[in-house]
């Protein structure tokens, strides 16, 4: 999607041209792309950005002023009472969303939020424990740090945290102060992260767990219909569904049994190879985790009442299914 033909459909396209973020404009609607974002999704994101570039503009500020610090008086200050000229997108959901993709443009202001020193350390601390003892991913990683540094800026400015300090009702007020401008799934999400982090601090020798208690349970009414797990008589019919009889039907059989046997993810299941299963030993091997680390998980042989464990239908598909190749004669 070009610069030109996605400002055709932003209602003040002057507001970007005519601003300071006039050279990112294009770096951003490409970085979106590459994400393969809809263009309507493009369009409504170059939209909100576009009153960003209003805002800035009306308060003096450059491009050199960008920072996560920026994006918090936008969104706390601004939003709340917002006299930008009609249409602009001023109270949008996907704006802290859109404005999270703009700061990934400046690499060297990464996601942390403007702070210094004994702050700083302390996130980069919280950021190792993330990596190496919970294994998550960068991006979850980053968006941790960012929630968790946002509030203790907040609370300590750049001084070094004592977790003694922090009271109820300074992360009630927190919170409250961002429920405005998120939707229910960030703010369980920041949330979440708070809790992880007062969960690091009692690994140092603190307590936390009336920090931990203090924060509020997000409901998010969306999915208070969708069932945690299928049933019996569901599951069984879901496995019905495949014709065995057909290559296909046993590759998409042998999927869905270690998605139902093993709890595997879709995209781990994609990375599994034949070489990827210990017939000998009961054990399969995961490559392309979420926390990009090689797992071994038990296969069980069997399941209750003598139905074949999911190496079964892995070994039908290989030897109906799968042509030779040069990796794997037909002699092996």
């Amino acid at each position: 999607m070009s610069m030109d033909s996605c400002l055709a459909h932003v209602p003040h396209p002057e507001w970007l041209t005519d601003g300071p973020l006039a050279n990112l404009i294009t770096p951003f609607i490409e970085a979106l792309c590459g994400q393969r974002y809809a263009e309507g999704t493009v369009v409504a994101y170059v939209s909100s950005l576009a009153h960003f570039s209003f805002w800035l503009k009306s308060e003096g500020l450059d491009e050199s002023s960008i920072s996560p610090a920026t994006v918090e008086q936008f969104l706390r200050q601004h939003f709340s009472a917002c006299h930008c000229p009609a249409p602009c997108r001023s109270a949008g959901a996907d704006v802290p969303a859109v404005l999270r993709h703009l700061l990934r443009l400046f690499p060297q202001k990464h996601m942390l939020p403007a702070t210094e020193g004994a702050l700083t350390l302390e996130l980069e601390r919280f950021g190792a424990y993330l990596s190496d003892i919970c294994g998550v991913a960068p991006v979850t990683r980053d968006r941790r740090i960012h929630d968790v540094g946002a509030f203790l800026g907040q609370v300590f400015g750049s001084q070094a945290p004592v977790t003694a300090q922090i009271s109820g009702e300074q992360l009630e007020a927190f919170i409250t102060g961002l429920s405005p401008h998120l939707q229910p799934s960030t703010l369980r999400s920041i949330c979440t992260g708070l809790r992880i982090y007062f969960r690091y601090r009692a690994l140092l020798g603190e307590p936390t767990v009336a920090l931990s208690a203090a924060l509020p349970r997000i409901a998010d009414w969306r999915r208070t219909t969708l069932p945690k797990a299928l049933s019996d008589a569901e599951l069984a019919a879901f496995l019905e569904t495949f014709d065995c009889t057909d290559p296909v039907g046993q590759r998409d059989y042998a999927i869905a049994r270690c998605l139902v046997d093993l709890g595997l993810r879709g995209h781990e299941v994609t990375y599994l190879t034949l070489e990827s299963v210990d017939w000998r030993c009961a054990t399969l091997t995961i490559s392309g985790t979420k926390s990009n680390r090689v797992q071994q998980v038990g296969a069980p042989l069997s399941r209750r009442g003598g139905d074949p464990g999911p190496e079964a239908p892995i070994l039908t598909h290989e030897i109906n299914a799968c042509p030779p190749t040069p990796a794997r004669g037909a002699d092996e």
